[in-house]
């Protein structure tokens, strides 16, 4: 990668850092909408930001993070009709957190290993 190519994804990282809490504020919303009101277009707009939060976290060359998203997606269309049971919303909402703590880790360079560990074990847990 040459330096004006690197110069641009750190660029858009920085744009990735600034809308990444955002859209996880509104996945945490929809889930909880969604536990309180169990409207299934809840879970629609869900599914919505956490694909774009997937083509976002590739655009900025975050693979794991991307693929994450991407399980994620699964777990959601694989139970649909569990989810509003309380362990899947508080699957949902766990995974909402520590995909934000896993970003504030990249952004301010913290090592993201213990990260990647719980968020792994979580969503190998409700593939099942």
């Amino acid at each position: 990668m040459d330096q004006d190519e690197l110069e641009f994804l750190n660029e858009i990282r920085v744009d990735f850092y600034k809308d990444a809490p955002d859209q996880l504020n509104s996945c945490e919303e929809y889930i909880l909408k969604y536990k309180d009101s169990g409207d299934i277009e809840e879970i629609g707009k869900l599914k919505r930001v956490v694909h774009s939060l997937k083509g976002s976290a590739q655009a900025v060359e975050f693979m794991k993070m991307a693929n994450y998203f991407h399980l994620f997606e699964n777990v959601l269309v694989k139970n649909i009709d569990a989810l509003k049971q309380d362990p899947y919303i508080d699957f949902m909402l766990n995974f909402v957190d520590n995909i934000r703590k896993y970003t504030e880790c990249f952004q301010h360079k913290i090592p993201v290993e213990d990260m990647e560990t719980k968020i792994e074990q979580s969503l190998k847990m409700k593939m099942v």
